[in-house]
Parts: C-alpha cells; structure tokens; sequence
C-alpha cells in the first residue's frame, strides 16, 4: 500500500515539474517584431545577447545568405545564423542586432537598412544558378 500511493505521489510532482518547464519555453509561433521577443534590447555593438530571437542577436554582416527565391507573390532569403539554424526572411523584415530592415532583395544579395547606412550581403553559395549572366 506504501509503494502504490509513493508511486502515485511521485508521478503527480514530476507531471507537475515537467508542466511548468514546459509552460516557460519561448513561443515559436510569436512574431520576431512584436517587440516581446523574450528580454534585453539588442545593442549595435556586436554584444550578443541572449533572450532575443536569433535574427536580432548579431550584427548584419555575421548572417550568412545562402539562397535566394524570386517568385511573382514575393522575393524570400535563406539566412544561415553562426549557430547553424536557417531562417527565411522577406524584405520590410527586421535582420541585425541595430534593428536593420530588410528593404532589398535582388539576384545578388539582400539589402539591410540601419540608420544611416545600408548593408548588403552577397549570395555565398552560388552552386546553382539559373541567369546566363
């Protein structure tokens, strides 16, 4: 009788403990601008900040373009972050740690404008390619 209800008192804490990590994880379906990104501010400085969304932790020129899709609804990116992970990105979104706007894509590259100055990152796998340019 001591083992049945020990087991049954066990399972209800560790049903408890799993439920409450489980509420504290980020949403992944909350949208990057919102502002409610999960903390601190990211800085221009190149400081890496945890609790931001990773297209908002890193200076623009530390992402990597790896695709580009032209399509008539709307250009998408490809951009590789250090850690690995891949985001699609569409221009009026917001890339880099100094709350860059993408404002550009073409068949280059994309463009980012922070403040005063315009960033661009050029296409780094240019493996395949469908211009006779």
């Amino acid at each position: 009788m001591k083992n049945k209800l020990f087991i049954i008192i066990l399972s209800v804490f560790l049903s408890t403990a799993v439920t409450v990590v489980a509420n504290e994880s980020r949403n992944p379906f909350e949208d990057i601008t919102s502002g409610s990104g999960g903390g601190v501010n990211a800085y221009p400085n190149g400081e890496v900040l945890e609790g931001v969304h990773p297209l908002k932790k890193y200076p623009v020129n530390n992402y990597i373009l790896m695709a580009l899709i032209a399509s008539n609804e709307g250009d998408i990116a490809m951009v590789k972050i250090k850690n690995g992970e891949d985001f699609f990105v569409r221009v009026n979104d917001t890339l880099g740690n100094a709350n860059g706007k993408i404002t550009g894509i073409n068949k280059r590259g994309i463009e980012v404008t922070e403040k005063d100055k315009v960033v661009s990152l050029l296409v780094r796998n240019r493996s395949v390619s469908n211009d006779k340019n």
